[in-house]
Parts: C-alpha cells; sequence; structure tokens
C-alpha cells in the first residue's frame, strides 16, 4: 500500500537539517519510489513543505503562489508511490489532529496508508532550546512567563504556532486517526546519531545513510546576540548606543558558563511531564529512559547562567539603568570597567550575580 509519510518536527529536532538534505535528494529518492513534492515545498526557507501546514492551521502566512494545497492533493494524486512531507509546523496539528483532514480524508487518496513521524526531545532542553530559538522570531516575553504558560497549558502559543509539550496526549489524540500510523522518534537516540538517517531508517527500513559530512543548522545564538535580539523585541525599537553599551559589559561581566533553565524550572517541568513520559515510552515502544526528566533535573557541576534570569523584566530594567550611568560619549569599544563610576560597577555586579543564582524557585 502506498504510503504518504508526514514528518512533523517538532521543532528543534533537526528539521532543519533533514529538509534540505531531502529538498536535495529529491531527484534520487524519486528514482527509488519516493516523492517529496514541490508543491507548498519553500526551497528559499530549508525545504520544507511549510506552506502546506500554514494551509492546515490557517496560517497568515499560506501563500498559493509559493505551491497551494490544491496543487499538493493533485500531485500526491497522481504519484503511485510512497511519498513523503516534512515541515515542523505540521506541529501545531498535533494538538488537534482535526486539522490533518483535509488531506487524511481526501477522496483521491483513499487506499493511502498515513504514516506521522514525531520525533521528541525532553521537554527541559526543548524549552530552553525553544526559548532562544523563538528570539529570531520576535519573542519578547520574560522566559518565567514562558515557562509558566508550558507548565500550565502543556503547550506553548506564540503567533500561529502551538508548541506541544505534553507528549502522551499527542498521541492519545493522534490515535483518534486511526489506521493512520504514528511513530514517535528520541532525538536524543538517533540512528547514525542524526535525524537524517534516522528518518531514512524510517522511510526505508534497511538502509544505511552515513551522515558525517552532514552540516549542522540552526546553531544556538551567543549571548550578546540572543540578548540584544530579546531586548529589542520587548521595547520595539532599537538599542541605543548607550544601551548597547551596558548590555556589551553585562555580558562580559557575567563571562561564558553555558546557559540553562534553574533547577527549580527543571524539577517544575519534570513533575508535569516525567510520568506521562514514561508512559509514552510504554506504549509507543521507546527505551525507558529516551524521554527521562529526572535525570535532567540536576544541572553538571560549574557555574551557569540561568536563562529565566538572564532573559527578564529584571534584565530590560537593569540595561536602562546602567546606560543612564556611562558616559555621553567613548562607549565603543568595550568600555573599562575601572573606569565606570562606583554605581556602574556595582550594578554590573549585581547583574553578573543574579544571572549565576540559582534560585531553585518555580
Amino acid at each position: 500500500m502506498p504510503r504518504i509519510i508526514i514528518h512533523c518536527g517538532l521543532h528543534k529536532t533537526g528539521t532543519t537539517a533533514l529538509q534540505q538534505f531531502l529538498m536535495v535528494a529529491a531527484p534520487s529518492l524519486l528514482q527509488l519510489g519516493i516523492l517529496y513534492p514541490r508543491a507548498g515545498r519553500l526551497d528559499h526557507f530549508g525545504g520544507g513543505h511549510h506552506n502546506i501546514a500554514w494551509h492546515l492551521t490557517r496560517d497568515r502566512r499560506y501563500d498559493a503562489a509559493l505551491g497551494s494545497f490544491a496543487s499538493l492533493l493533485d500531485e500526491l494524486a497522481a504519484f503511485d508511490g510512497d511519498a513523503v512531507l516534512s515541515s515542523e509546523d505540521f506541529e501545531t496539528c498535533l494538538g488537534d489532529p482535526r486539522l490533518f483532514a483535509p488531506l487524511t480524508q481526501e477522496s483521491r487518496l483513499r487506499g493511502r496508508q498515513f504514516v506521522f513521524v514525531v520525533y521528541l526531545r525532553e521537554q527541559i532542553s526543548y524549552a530552553e532550546g525553544l526559548f532562544t530559538e523563538n528570539l529570531g522570531h520576535g519573542m519578547g516575553e520574560d522566559c518565567r512567563a514562558v515557562v509558566g504558560e508550558i507548565l500550565d497549558r502543556r503547550a506553548l502559543a506564540a503567533w500561529e504556532w502551538r508548541f506541544q509539550f505534553d507528549y502522551l496526549q499527542i498521541l492519545r489524540r493522534m490515535r483518534a486517526l486511526a489506521p493512520a500510523q504514528i511513530v514517535f522518534r528520541g532525538y536524543a537516540s538517533l540512528v547514525g546519531d542524526s535525524v537524517v538517517p534516522d528518518f531514512i531508517s524510517v522511510v526505508s527500513p534497511g538502509t544505511v545513510l552515513n551522515a558525517s559530512g552532514l552540516p549542522r543548522t540552526n546553531p544556538r545564538w551567543k549571548l550578546l546576540d540572543g540578548l540584544t535580539m530579546f531586548l529589542q523585541n520587548r521595547i520595539r525599537r532599537k538599542l541605543n548606543e548607550a544601551e548597547a553599551a551596558a548590555l556589551r559589559l553585562m555580558v562580559a561581566e557575567a563571562g561564558g558558563p553555558p546557559l540553562a533553565l534553574a533547577t527549580g524550572i527543571r524539577r517544575a517541568l519534570a513533575k508535569t511531564f516525567g510520568a506521562g513520559n514514561q508512559t509514552l515510552c510504554r506504549e509507543a515502544g521507546l527505551a525507558p529512559d529516551t524521554l527521562d526528566l529526572d535525570a535532567r533535573v540536576a544541572l553538571p557541576p560549574g557555574e551557569h547562567c540561568f536563562i529565566d534570569r538572564v532573559f527578564s523584566f529584571e534584565t530590560q530594567v537593569a540595561v536602562a539603568a546602567l546606560a543612564a550611568l556611562l558616559p555621553e560619549d567613548g562607549l565603543r569599544p568595550l568600555l573599562d570597567t575601572a573606569a565606570l563610576p562606583p554605581a556602574a560597577r556595582a550594578l554590573l555586579g549585581g547583574v553578573a550575580t543574579d544571572w549565576r543564582r540559582d534560585r531553585g524557585e518555580v
């Protein structure tokens, strides 16, 4: 039976690397009887079928000129082999599988088996990576408020996106699509240590792909770049020269400890999602430690900058206060902190200490 395999993300699970591979490999895949449809595929935006996901989720970014949903249906109906669709923006549909209905209930696609492939990473690292990644999309909300929404709603709503954190709920809801097949994969235990050979092993069992030469995509922002975007997103304008200088001083004073969510937040995420993760692993055939949150609560030894303290209202206030204390000229290059007024030096030290303080609270 021909299959329509829909790769649904999640976000921050190597989706861009996979889509770039599928886009480049599309002619070779076609020779193997696997179609990577052209309709709705945004080759200038990583090569995923984002326009199709946007149609299903009624996203304002949908543009029929980029490959309409009707064109996709025509392309799928005219092909009698397997087909692969890929977009992390299908993640929104996982929270409400009825959104897949225009595709799964299309009369011309009867006789096809729908296979939904979902890559999961445990919720602590997902929350960390998702927050910093969304800075580039305009995220300016206080990090603690974002985590609070994840804990309260078991999902995060941002723009048209709905980022899913309750993985057991995904399984329960997706099973309503029977006889569709639901395949969950653990991002921490990929075949070949890459999503590309892992996904190929799902599409074509027994096929081995060497991923050693594949490029890494979407690295995390550096702290200064991330904080600059965060503050500009919050205040809805570019930083002025004094504010930019203040931020450079703060980042330099903090040093280079790795970013992480504080222990109290990590513990709250483990308490909220840990039991569901274990049930999901049993029911989906994943190894018990695939989504083990308890093992992620304790941080590795050493100093950290805590994301919930760094990307905060308090940092916004501190940047404005420090900017007011800096001299009107000579803001570039980086100022010598020894030449700063005592009040500015005290403020810098207080910010650096606060960023590295694990308060143990939610």
